[in-house]
């Protein structure tokens, strides 16, 4: 999905009459005031510390409709905490490992465009259109 400058407000707008809303936001999502407000940092490879965007936004949002008179309630849900705070089981390891090799088989053999697939038991590489035979465009900006 093509890049997207957002800010809080954007968030905000919802079809009227709703009660509830729910935003997703995608890993990585750093909004332009939030890049302009931040305490930039880099880490040991150099690379730009990134703020987490979700506390940002929950933060903002709750200041903003709380200033406007509206009671409410948001719930902050990061998946990335819960996914890493289960181990990984050894078959989990194995199937990694089986669809990894193969990944790195169909690359050197020149295939492009394809994924590694688990099928009964064997790993097989399938072509991009045969898992999205439709695309998908999505339009950011309201029309």
């Amino acid at each position: 999905m093509p890049a997207h400058q957002f800010d809080q407000t954007d968030a905000l707008r919802r079809p009227s009459g709703q009660d509830h809303c729910v935003i997703v936001i995608a890993e990585g999502v750093q909004p332009s005031q939030m890049l302009l407000h931040a305490k930039q940092g880099h880490d040991k490879s150099g690379n730009v510390k990134l703020q987490d965007v979700g506390l940002w936004l929950k933060q903002g949002l709750l200041q903003q409709l709380n200033s406007k008179g509206m009671d409410v309630t948001i719930k902050y849900i990061d998946p990335s905490y819960m996914i890493r705070s289960v181990p990984a089981s050894p078959d989990d390891a194995v199937m990694c490992s089986l669809l990894a090799s193969q990944a790195v088989h169909g690359a050197m053999a020149g295939y492009t465009e394809f994924s590694v697939r688990s099928c009964k038991a064997r790993e097989s590489l399938v072509h991009r259109a045969a898992f999205t035979p439709y695309f998908f465009f999505v339009h950011p900006q309201p029309k």
